[in-house]
């Protein structure tokens, strides 16, 4: 998340100490900040972003500037401007007079606020408000739309703004219902995209239109204009499992998903819609009325936490005093809104609901599960971690090694050694003939199943690097791969390997069997059950891991992996543009390496490869002919002919003066 520090000063009493000073503190006690950049805003006055690197289990109250100053306040002890008191709305005008609310998908909404505003004057944003979106890579787009991406990113809650005049029903009474979507229905979003809504995808209707993808996008429907003079504020807490299967459904992801999906606690849906409320009537000048209707089915209790200074001295390792312990409690009381006790020997904490990460969260896979450890977690980071002593652990009694992985390295390594490949593809397919398995929710559409065989990879990477093997400097192409597949009641690991058919009277396929009868002698084995592929003179063999290692002995704790040879390498980036081949034979009494060294030089950059392939000399003569393949390739672009022919003129040329014979 970026962080504006002229926002976050926003929210503090004092001056806020230098940039690198908040990003180290934050480094070594929260979160890691990656980088920090200056920046001229369009007012002229600078800012300084930080770039902060929110983890998923505090992405709920710290992607905004809001939970980040909270967070800084107790790292640091600095106190926080106080909140401005309660937004009151006109008295007498009500929002239960223009619309009616209700939540029909209670499993994709949790919470449902509206409040009605009228006389508003749509227009510019404030200065003010233009650099602080501006901070954010945020466009400015009218004052009505800037304030609910401000208070997005100032307080962490999404909320939205329609436009009460376009939505159906009475002109003065209109019915909000949150459902899901219909079938046939579609909506066209505010960036113009038309999406098809189905399958338990929520929408905030006028009853009988679809307003907004619920969390997710608005619609283009009732969005803000120009001509805009009542609005009707919105803000919704919803389910963070159905947040995500939408937006991985519709391919549609934004800074709202991106909070949703991370459990927002319904309880912060009041800040802000309060936020919402009071910049909407002090920006546009609307009348906002007096009550919010608020749909909230079912309220939850805080979650209690306990533990005691005995048991945070064991966790932590280091003897931690009592006096410490409530001074970082406290620290978290003024600034963060814990509420702690202590009776007897136990510290019994009520932590407030936006941190969604210590709660226990029934049916949610979730990051924390609301227990005794998260809490000392929380007295140990902000106590912190460079203050704990480093000590070597015990020596460790050495344990027992996995049968499975032991012998899959012992595998990987015989194919290693007889100059096989490793390769890695993909465990989803495209099509049912290689997949048997439906996904029910595929990371990507062109590829909805689950693999039930690896020799259909194999036998398509095959063919797709002996393409390649000018470039990659070999003769033959030999692959495998280790790999889990899949069928209607369980998964496997299979060990698949493809040997290519270069012709001449070679068998592939008998060389593959051949390596079986290889393995079967290496591990002692009577037989290896394998399946080879047919319609192909290319030799593909696959078969079972777990029939070589039911059969072998249980390795023994000391038992270690025989040593890999080791290579020389260097990671080359590989170039997209196709390479170009040539062919040259020279007749020469000079010593080889010379001639390779004049071919490298004339090469230039362009020549990526030269590849012996023929010797030949006549008897009792002197001259000795060489032939060699050239492999060209640019980084940056195609290669012409021309470019080509040039470079080979020029060796001929090199070679010609040296005395010697291009044949």
């Amino acid at each position: 998340m970026l962080v504006s520090i002229n926002w976050l000063q926003d929210f503090f009493k004092d001056p806020l100490p230098k940039a690198e000073e908040i990003a180290r503190v934050l480094t070594m006690h929260s979160n890691e900040v990656e980088s920090i950049e200056e920046i001229n805003l369009p007012s002229g006055v600078k800012d300084t972003v930080l770039d902060f690197k929110v983890l998923p289990n505090r992405a709920a109250d710290l992607l905004c500037h809001y939970g980040l100053a909270k967070e800084l306040a107790v790292l640091t002890n600095r106190p926080l401007k106080p909140r401005p008191p309660n937004f009151e709305g006109k008295s007498g005008l009500f929002t239960k007079d223009y619309i009616t609310l209700s939540i029909e998908a209670r499993d994709i909404c949790r919470r449902a606020t509206k409040r009605y505003v009228e006389n508003v004057k749509v227009g510019p944003s404030p200065e003010w408000l233009i650099d602080r979106l501006f901070a954010m890579n945020q466009r400015s787009i009218n004052n009505i739309v800037d304030i609910t991406n401000y208070v997005m990113f100032s307080y962490g809650q999404s909320g939205h703004a329609f436009d009460y005049d376009k939505l159906d029903g009475d002109q003065n009474k209109k019915d909000i219902v949150i459902r899901e979507g219909k079938r046939g229905e579609s909506i066209t979003t505010l960036d113009g995209q038309v999406y098809n809504l189905y399958g338990n995808i929520g929408v905030i209707s006028d009853g009988n239109n679809a307003l907004d993808v619920a969390g997710i996008k608005g619609g283009d429907y009732s969005k803000i204009d120009s001509g805009t003079s009542r609005v009707l504020l919105s803000c919704c807490s919803f389910d963070p499992i159905s947040i995500r299967r939408t937006s991985q459904k519709l391919n549609l992801r934004t800074e709202a998903s991106k909070r949703f999906e991370n459990n927002l606690a319904e309880e912060q849906v009041m800040l802000g819609m309060e936020e919402l409320s009071r910049l909407v009537a002090e920006i546009t000048g609307g009348t906002v009325a007096e009550d919010v209707l608020d749909v909230f089915p079912s309220p939850r209790s805080k979650q209690v936490l306990r533990t005691t200074a005995q048991n945070v001295v064991n966790t932590m390792g280091i003897d931690i005093r009592a006096h410490e312990i409530e001074n970082i409690l406290d620290r978290f009381k003024t600034h963060a809104s814990w509420q702690w006790k202590k009776e007897k020997d136990v510290y019994e904490i009520s932590v407030p609901y936006e941190r969604s990460d210590m709660y226990e969260q029934k049916g949610l896979a979730k990051y924390a599960s609301g227990v005794e450890a998260d809490l000392i977690e929380e007295i140990a980071r902000v106590y912190g971690y460079e203050n704990l002593p480093g000590i070597l652990p015990v020596e460790m009694e050495r344990q027992a090694i996995l049968p499975s992985y032991y012998w899959s390295e012992r595998l990987r390594n015989i194919f290693i050694r007889e100059g096989f490949s490793e390769v890695m593809t993909y465990s989803f397919v495209d099509k049912r003939s290689t997949g048997s398995v439906r996904v029910e929710n595929p990371i990507a559409s062109d590829k909805p199943y689950l693999r039930h065989s690896l020799k259909p990879a194999i036998l398509e990477k095959l063919d797709w690097n002996r393409t390649y093997k000018d470039i990659l400097g070999i003769e033959q192409v030999k692959i495998f791969e280790i790999g889990h597949v899949f069928n209607e009641n369980n998964e496997s690991v299979q060990l698949a390997f493809g040997i290519e058919d270069v012709g001449k009277g070679y068998d592939a396929r008998a060389v593959a069997e051949i390596m079986i009868s290889d393995l079967q002698h290496e591990f002692g084995l009577q037989s290896i059950k394998y399946d080879i592929l047919k319609g192909t003179t290319h030799g593909v063999i696959e078969f079972e891991i777990q029939q070589i290692i039911g059969s072998l002995p249980n390795p023994e704790p000391g038992d270690i992996l025989p040593p890999q040879n080791e290579i020389s390498a260097r990671y080359i980036k590989s170039s997209q543009y196709p390479f170009v081949v040539r062919d040259i034979a020279v007749w020469t009494e000079g010593e080889r390496s010379v001639l390779e060294q004049l071919i490298k030089d004339d090469g230039d950059e362009l020549l990526v490869s030269i590849k012996l392939f023929d010797t030949f000399k006549k008897e009792g003569g002197n001259k000795v002919s060489y032939a060699y393949r050239l492999v060209f390739q640019s980084s940056d672009r195609t290669l012409t002919n021309e470019e080509v022919d040039m470079v080979m003129k020029n060796i001929k040329e090199k070679v010609e003066r040296k005395g010697w014979t291009v044949r």
